[in-house]
């Protein structure tokens, strides 16, 4: 495990564990599999978001931002990891950049949003600066994959060498049952924001055609509003083979995956997405859309299948493959297992994520030294 150099904690900013689906999970996971002993420092979890409104989240914002001006101050803060997504996130997120910045604290931004890209071009002149002007102050930025990549320094002007990409990882799923268990048979989970951007009405429209093909019964589960797509669910005439379960916890969705023969996560834009990788960990098979870094991690036929976002004929024909020759979705699920296993473990990916942090202070370190000397030798020639 890579020693850090210096004390204090890594302070990392990011919503409510419980408030945020994807982001929510991965932090959680990272909490748990983060060492602790000697030469690591502790985490300490700076909230910017709750479910329980603005004026809350206001709240949390103004004490995570008092409680990291302090320990900064007092050299108790070692580096700050923040979790970025677009719109209310960048604002919220960009009060610690200008704090981290004052204090010569270094800042790591994982940048984790979907629809970052569109978020961006739509933006004036002068906030595209400011955004840019947070990246560039960041000692790193971390994206989901290579097309992320690519976005932060053609887009956002980050230098190649500052950006690094670190894809999402999970925990082993625990006891794994075969795919072609018998209380998975059939068995579809949708897990995700109930909205159009994941692709949910295209699921119900290629559903509404399965009905009477194969036995089959979907549980959606994620935030959104229940009464809406329960009425489409009626109209489409299916409600009595699809659950609206609602918002999950994590541990819940993790056994919605785990009793699952298919997660179907069609979705129109994407960064990387958690409930992926947890199907993968579970030998859940995945039909998914190449969206944001899925193709990157998702090899069609091979460790799931892929289809094109916004076609619901598309998405049905790959349901009825799967539930009609269930030895393919068992292999498709057991090779990603694999991939899982190889590349999306947790505890390979918190060891990368502290060797960042490790750099990053002792680079922050390097700078304030070399400013130090800079303004003592001015001094002396004044």
């Amino acid at each position: 495990m890579t020693s850090f150099s210096s004390q204090g904690r890594v302070y990392l900013v990011t919503p409510d564990l419980e408030s945020s689906g994807g982001i929510g999970r991965y932090t959680q996971y990272l909490l748990h599999a983060w060492p602790t002993g000697h030469g690591t420092p502790g985490v300490r979890v700076l909230a910017t978001r709750t479910r329980r409104g603005t004026a809350r989240s206001t709240v949390s914002v103004v004490r995570s931002l008092l409680e990291l001006s302090s320990a900064s101050r007092r050299g108790e803060c070692h580096s700050v990891h923040i979790n970025l997504s677009s719109r209310g996130s960048t604002v919220r997120k960009s009060m610690f950049v200008v704090v981290c910045r004052l204090l010569d604290t270094p800042v790591i931004l994982h940048l984790h949003g979907s629809q970052y890209r569109e978020f961006f071009a739509t933006m004036p002149r002068a906030i595209k600066r400011a955004i840019r002007w947070m990246f560039l102050s960041a000692s790193h930025v971390i994206v989901l994959g290579e097309t992320w990549r690519q976005f932060a320094v053609s887009e956002l002007h980050v230098a190649p060498e500052n950006v690094t990409v670190l894809p999402n990882a999970v925990p082993s799923s625990g006891q794994i049952t075969d795919n072609l268990a018998s209380e998975r048979r059939g068995r579809l989970l949708f897990l995700g924001t109930m909205n159009k951007r994941k692709g949910l009405h295209d699921l119900l429209l290629a559903l509404r055609d399965l009905e009477f093909e194969s036995d089959w019964h979907l549980t959606i589960a994620g935030d959104g509003d229940i009464v809406e797509w329960s009425a489409k669910i009626d109209e489409l005439g299916i409600h009595d083979r699809v659950t609206l379960a609602g918002w999950v916890s994590a541990s819940e969705a993790r056994a919605l995956i785990a009793h699952s023969q298919l997660l179907v996560l069609p979705s129109h834009a994407e960064g990387m997405p958690m409930a992926i990788l947890e199907a993968m960990a579970a030998k859940t098979a995945v039909i998914a859309t190449p969206v944001g870094a899925i193709a990157e991690f998702v090899e069609d036929g091979r460790t799931g299948l892929i289809v094109p976002p916004g076609s619901p004929a598309a998405l049905g024909l790959a349901i009825r493959r799967c539930l009609l020759d269930p030895d393919l979705t068992k292999a498709v699920a057991d090779r990603a297992f694999e991939a899982w296993h190889s590349a999306h473990n947790m505890d390979d990916h918190v060891e990368r994520l502290i060797r960042l942090h490790a750099e990053a202070a002792q680079e922050q370190t390097r700078a304030s030294s070399g400013a130090g000397r800079h303004r003592t030798g001015r001094t002396k020639a004044s």
